[in-house]
C-alpha cells in the first residue's frame, strides 16, 4: 500500500508541474497586445487614416489605406487605455455593401457582453456603442461580422480580403 501511495503522489506531482508550466506559458503569451495599446483621454479621437493609431487595431483588420482600414475576418478588435469617464464609443466607418449584400450585421462586444447589434444598409455611418456597463481598462471592443465576403468571391475584383466594415475612427466619449 505504501508503494501505491508513493506512485500516486509521484504522478500527481508530475501532473501539477505540467499543468503549472502550461498555465505559466499561457500567462506569458496572453494578452501581449495590451503593451502596445495607445493611452488616450476620454473624448479624444483615434483616427485610422493613413495608418495612424494602428496599435489600437488589435487583430482582424487589413492593411492601412488612406481613408482607414477594412475588416479582414469574421471579427476584429479595437482598443485603448482610456483615462477619465467613458459612457459610449462613437465609431465612424463604412460598410461593404455590394449589390449581393444589401445589409451588413455587426455585433459589438466587450468581453462576453453584447453591447450592440447593428443592421447596416448605408455606405457610411457613425454609430454609438453604450459603455456604461463596461468597467475595464484597457477598453477592448470586438466587432463581429456576419456577412463578410471577399470581392473575389462575389466576382467584383481579385481582392481576396473578407470585407464587412471599414473603420475611420473611434472616440471614447465621457
Amino acid at each position: 500500500m505504501n508503494r501505491v501511495f508513493r506512485i500516486f503522489w509521484y504522478v500527481l506531482g508530475g501532473a501539477a508541474i505540467v499543468i503549472g508550466s502550461f498555465i505559466g506559458t499561457l500567462w506569458l503569451i496572453t494578452p501581449t497586445y495590451e503593451a502596445a495599446l495607445p493611452h488616450i483621454s476620454s473624448g479624444q479621437v483615434l483616427e485610422f487614416t493613413n495608418g495612424k493609431n494602428s496599435t489600437a487595431l488589435i487583430d482582424g483588420w487589413s492593411v492601412a489605406e488612406g481613408w482607414g482600414r477594412w475588416s479582414d475576418d469574421t471579427r476584429a478588435r479595437v482598443g485603448s487605455f482610456v483615462s477619465g469617464p467613458v459612457s459610449k464609443a462613437s465609431i465612424k466607418g463604412r460598410a461593404f455593401l455590394p449589390p449581393q449584400i444589401p445589409q451588413q450585421t455587426v455585433e459589438v462586444w466587450a468581453g462576453r457582453t453584447l453591447l450592440k447589434t447593428l443592421q447596416i444598409s448605408v455606405p457610411e455611418l457613425t454609430f454609438d456603442v453604450p459603455l456604461a456597463s463596461v468597467s475595464v481598462n484597457p477598453l477592448v471592443l470586438t466587432l463581429v461580422f456576419h456577412s463578410g465576403r471577399s470581392p473575389k468571391e462575389l466576382g467584383i475584383s481579385e481582392d481576396a480580403r473578407k470585407l464587412a466594415f471599414g473603420i475611420y475612427s473611434i472616440k471614447f466619449e465621457p
